[in-house]
């Protein structure tokens, strides 16, 4: 299982590996900066000439991190501070500090250059309002640039909540996020900006989100499979679960076969389409294995006498909106001792 936290439950993360952990806040930037550079290393991107755009925020701090390694690789960097000094957090402002020491200075305006690389830090997880002016002006710029485009934790402007882009974003080939996938780089249309993600772990406190159900979470493949449940060898199709699928009005049987044909392949013992006549031959030809019913009329008294037979039902793919389906739904939703499932 994967947790999609957003922006503030991932910052509630961070708070508790901070105060609860006592692990300083620069040693999990330090960590963020190696894992981005670890990660543009294995996507093979070209670091022979980079620009990071640097926002005021531990964000900014993040990227002024990551100059600072990637210049001590060997590669020239440019780095230009987005926001104000004067709302530069702590850690931000060290990070800066640590790269002059090292003979880096950050410059007010991205130089005419051709970069290999550009790498945005200017806003991060934290960002809730309309991107606009000057900082609307710069991410539209760094998306004209040549070079790979990559995002450190979240592209600029996109909602780390809902996807929303706020205004305008930073358009990226890869996003490096950490700890977990946040809810906005998944949701559209921020997946499209974020490009392949990766999250990378670097040592932030994620089991509290344990307790919290309003944390939104996706299951892996593995947690599918142990979901089912075991198959015991002596046994036959009648033990497996019989689901009824009300699908497919006339001349719609390319969605009947489709959802049927997903309950068969999910293990259901039996599967019956009850579905509209002019769909029987095709259905009962591409899906042999399945129990067809069909109707040419709505009749409730069949209608229910095969939903006591199921053991779940799902309805509405390729249904239609037609006098017959509204009935069909109608009877369903009165009558279904069973579990449901609704096709949107």
């Amino acid at each position: 299982m994967k947790y999609l936290p957003d922006g503030a439950q991932m910052k509630a993360g961070d708070l508790a590996t901070i105060e609860g952990k006592m692990v300083p806040s620069m040693v999990l930037m330090e960590r963020a900066a190696l894992k981005c550079v670890e990660r543009m290393h294995k996507e093979a991107i070209d670091l022979r000439n980079v620009l990071i755009v640097c926002g005021s925020g531990n964000n900014g701090g993040d990227g002024y991190a990551i100059a600072r390694l990637l210049m001590l690789e060997g590669s020239h960097v440019t780095v230009v501070l987005a926001g104000r000094e004067g709302s530069m957090s702590n850690e931000t402002r060290l990070q800066r500090n640590i790269l002059r020491n090292y003979g880096i200075e950050d410059v007010s305006e991205i130089p005419e250059d051709c970069y290999t690389a550009v790498i945005d830090a200017v806003f991060g997880i934290g960002l809730s309002r309309i991107v606009e002016g000057h900082y609307a002006a710069l991410l539209e710029q760094m998306n004209s640039l040549s070079g790979r485009k990559i995002a450190v934790d979240i592209p600029s402007g996109v909602s780390s909540t809902s996807g929303e882009i706020l205004g305008t974003a930073f358009r990226a080939d890869l996003t490096v996020t950490f700890a977990c996938t946040k809810r906005g780089l998944i949701f559209y249309p921020g997946a499209d900006y974020a490009g392949k993600i990766f999250a990378e772990e670097i040592g932030i406190q994620t089991d509290l989100f344990d307790e919290w159900p309003e944390v939104a979470y996706t299951y892996e493949r593995e947690d599918l499979i142990q979901q089912l449940p075991d198959r015991p060898a002596h046994s036959h199709k009648g033990i497996f679960g019989k689901v009824l699928m009300v699908v497919g009005s006339r001349g719609m049987s390319g969605a009947a076969y489709l959802s049927a044909k997903a309950a068969c392949r999910t293990g259901a013992g039996l599967v019956k389409i009850y579905t509209d006549e002019a769909n029987r031959t095709v259905l009962q030809t591409l899906l042999p294995e399945a129990i067809v019913v069909s109707y040419r009329e709505y009749d409730e008294k069949q209608f229910l006498k095969e939903l006591d037979w199921a053991d779940v039902a799902a309805a509405g793919c390729g249904l239609g909106t037609g006098e017959i389906s509204a009935h069909l739904m109608e009877a369903l939703c009165r009558y279904a001792r069973v579990p449901v499932v609704l096709d949107a």
